[in-house]
């Protein structure tokens, strides 16, 4: 887990780039969604129900290669 605003990134510490990440989201009516995957780091999108950029959070997540 980790603390992560809207369209910030996450160091996922693995070998590669993660083929799979799943994450899920600490604040109830928000959503997470993995827009980007890269060899050291990958960027979330946090919404709202309304479409609108979600909170600054603890995002969950698990990713393999």
């Amino acid at each position: 887990a980790t603390s992560v605003a809207d369209g910030g990134t996450v160091t996922h510490g693995l070998a590669a780039t993660p083929t799979v990440v799943t994450v899920t989201p600490s604040t109830t009516n928000e959503f997470v969604s993995v827009t980007a995957r890269g060899s050291t780091t990958f960027t979330v999108a946090i919404k709202k129900d309304d479409g609108s950029a979600g909170t600054t959070q603890t995002v969950y997540w698990r990713a393999s290669v």
